[in-house]
C-alpha cells in the first residue's frame, strides 16, 4: 500500500513538472479578455517573454521588422504591465517602428488583440494619433486598414480608437473615456471581409466591451481579406515628442480565442 501511495505521488510530480515547464501556449496575464486566452490554432501569438524582438510563437517568428535604430526593442515590463517583457516604442520620430506577420493568405475573416500602455501624452495635440495596428492583403497593392489611438475632438487628450479603412478612404470610430498614462488597455479586433459570405464587418472591443459593432461594412473589391499585419507604431502624426509605448500579447486567428462576446 506504501508503494503503491508513493507511485500516485511520484505520477502526480511529474504531471505537475511537465504542465510547469510545457511551452507558452497562452496569452498570459492582464486584465481584458485576453488574459489567458488559448493561443493554440492561431496564425500567431508573442508575449515577448523570451526576450526576443522577433523570434514570435506558433506557428513561426515575425517576417519582418523595422526598428529605427533600437527604438522598438523588447524591455522589462513597468509593473502595469502583463509578465517580465513587452515590446518598447521610443516615439521621437514619425519613423514607423513595426513587426510584421505575412499569413500566406489572405484571412476572410480573422481576429486580433494585444495590449498597449502610454507612458505620457504630452505629445499629442489637436487631433494627433499613432496606429498600432496596420494590415493589408497579400502582396500589398495599397489595400489597408489600420487601428489607430487618436485624440478624437482636439482637446489634447486621448478619447477615440478608430479603424480607417479602404485604404484610409472610410473609418469608423468610438469615442471612448480619456486613456490615461501608465495603465495597460486590450483591444480586440474583428474583421470580416465580403469574400467569405455576406456584408463586412468591423469590431473593437475596449477592456472587454464592445466599442465598435458594424456589420454593414463595404470594403474596396482589391481587398479580400488580410494577409500581412503589422503591429507597433506603424504611423504616428504627433507633433511634440518623446513618447513611451508599450505593447504585450499580441494574437491573431481565424476564429475568437479572445473571449469577447460578440
Amino acid at each position: 500500500m506504501k508503494k503503491l501511495i508513493l507511485s500516485i505521488l511520484f505520477i502526480l510530480c511529474l504531471s505537475f513538472q511537465a504542465s510547469a515547464w510545457n511551452p507558452m501556449v497562452v496569452v498570459s496575464g492582464g486584465a481584458g479578455a485576453g488574459a489567458g486566452s488559448p493561443c493554440t490554432g492561431s496564425l500567431h501569438c508573442d508575449d515577448w517573454e523570451s526576450n526576443n524582438l522577433t523570434t514570435g510563437s506558433l506557428p513561426d517568428a515575425w517576417d519582418a521588422s523595422s526598428v529605427d535604430s533600437g527604438d522598438m526593442a523588447v524591455a522589462a515590463n513597468p509593473g502595469y504591465m502583463s509578465g517580465s517583457y513587452s515590446v518598447k516604442c521610443v516615439v521621437d520620430d514619425t519613423s514607423s517602428l513595426y513587426v510584421m506577420e505575412d499569413l500566406g493568405s489572405d484571412q476572410g475573416t480573422i481576429w486580433m488583440e494585444f495590449e498597449f500602455s502610454m507612458s505620457d501624452v504630452d505629445g499629442y495635440t489637436a487631433y494627433t494619433y499613432w496606429r498600432p495596428l496596420l494590415f493589408d492583403t497579400t502582396g500589398g497593392g495599397g489595400q489597408w486598414c489600420d487601428v489607430e489611438i487618436v485624440d478624437g475632438d482636439g482637446d489634447g487628450d486621448i478619447n477615440t480608437i478608430r479603424v480607417k479603412y479602404n485604404s484610409g478612404a472610410a473609418n469608423v470610430a468610438a469615442s471612448v473615456t480619456d486613456l490615461v498614462v501608465d495603465t495597460k488597455y486590450t483591444v480586440t479586433v474583428k474583421i470580416k471581409d465580403e469574400s467569405v459570405g455576406g456584408d463586412g464587418e468591423i469590431k473593437v472591443w475596449l477592456d472587454d466591451a464592445k466599442i465598435i459593432d458594424n456589420s454593414t461594412i463595404d470594403f474596396e473589391a482589391a481587398f479580400a481579406g488580410v494577409g500581412r499585419i503589422y503591429f507597433g507604431v506603424y504611423y504616428v502624426n504627433l507633433a511634440a515628442y518623446p513618447l513611451d509605448i508599450y505593447l504585450d500579447n499580441f494574437g491573431s486567428s481565424a476564429t475568437n480565442v479572445f473571449g469577447v462576446s460578440e
